[in-house]
């Protein structure tokens, strides 16, 4: 199974790496750059073909589409600006307190949720929840249920893209739900930062605070800021460089790394705000890279986050009356977008090493 409290199944080691390989015929965190999506092993999901999936997610799409799927549930391409508004935790605490069954409330919100508005609010806006009732809710009766947050199992910011896990049903939810919060699932993400990032940075270990900034007479938060701080709740963040990168400018060229990062807590903004807390803010970052941000959206359309990779163990199989199959662990792997690789064209490796994920 996957590894015990405090992330998965291991980081970025060398003997993942070459297990990969073996298991997937891919690198990662290579694979952001040009691969498909695979399960571990034998296969327990039934994804689309590797190529058609790539092809897929490489296109400027605009629109969320099911990637891989198992018995019990289903991994999502989330686009950019699609918002994910609710989580399993903010739709249990809005139908208790509808109920007015909720003596306490519990205000911490772990995950990469942005600023986003209550249900139903805004509904101009591209909503997640709003494509999986209208697209899967009539197959899977969880995606139409409020209190399961339509089967959503975490959040992303508005900007990221990449792999979202809904459940396909109840067992699905909970088991997903079960591994989360004992931090057993994998969660890694590709990021361009500014500057060179020394390749013997590998961990970040900084307690993050978070500050809400509520409306006016309201419970509903519409600022949120995080910060690194004594006060802050443990927060951990593995990191990996992959490649050192320049971009011509005028005068002297400007430095960049491109980073795989996996996060083995799930604080709000956990990524952004650690990169920034060691000097090297995310690539088009209007909140924790504010005075940069101007000058980044000349060349890169977002927030350079993209969730390339989810690991986490299958549902339990049941093969006969009483013999029950432990749950396979299940990889999903999600290459960059079209409008991100258009952004790494933009850049030069430096040297060989540098040059390895773009051969």
């Amino acid at each position: 199974g996957r590894g015990g409290g405090g992330g998965g199944r291991g980081g970025h080691s060398g003997a993942r790496e070459a297990e990969a390989r073996e298991d997937l015929e891919v690198s990662p965190p290579m694979q952001p750059l040009g691969g498909g999506l695979a399960a571990n092993g034998e296969s327990a999901a039934e994804p689309r073909q590797p190529s058609e999936a790539t092809s897929e997610v490489r296109r400027w799409h605009t629109d969320p589409f099911v990637m891989a799927e198992g018995e019990h549930w289903m991994a999502i391409f989330k686009p950019p600006h699609w918002q994910v508004t609710v989580d399993s935790k903010e739709a249990a605490k809005a139908a208790e307190r509808a109920a007015a069954t909720a003596p306490f409330q519990d205000e911490e919100e772990e995950g990469d949720g942005e600023d986003e508005p209550a249900v139903g609010e805004q509904t101009n806006k591209l909503l997640l929840h709003a494509w999986i009732r209208e697209h899967l809710a009539s197959r899977y009766p969880v995606c139409l249920d409020p209190i399961e947050a339509f089967g959503l199992l975490h959040r992303l910011d508005a900007q990221t893209s990449g792999v979202l896990m809904c459940a396909k049903s109840y067992v699905g939810a909970y088991w997903l739900r079960l591994q989360w919060c004992s931090y057993l699932v994998d969660k890694e993400y590709v990021s361009l930062v500014h500057g060179w990032v020394g390749r013997d940075v590998r961990e970040i270990h900084k307690r993050i605070r978070i500050d809400k900034k509520k409306a006016p007479n309201s419970r509903r938060t519409i600022s949120t800021i995080c910060s690194v701080g004594a006060n802050g709740k443990p927060s951990f963040t593995e990191v990996c460089t992959l490649a050192h990168l320049t971009r011509p400018a005028m005068g002297q060229a400007e430095r960049y790394t491109l980073v795989a990062l996996k996060l083995h807590t799930g604080r709000t903004h956990q990524i952004r705000v650690h990169m920034q807390s060691i000097g090297h803010p995310l690539v088009c970052d209007s909140k924790y890279a504010e005075d940069r941000h101007a000058a980044d959206q000349t060349w890169c359309p977002r927030n350079f986050l993209h969730t390339y990779h989810l690991g986490f163990n299958d549902v339990p199989a049941r093969t006969g009356e009483q013999e029950v199959i432990d749950g396979r662990p299940v990889d999903v792997l999600c290459p960059l977008p079209e409008d991100l690789r258009g952004v790494l064209s933009q850049l030069r490796p430096v040297d060989e090493a540098s040059a390895g994920p773009f051969a």
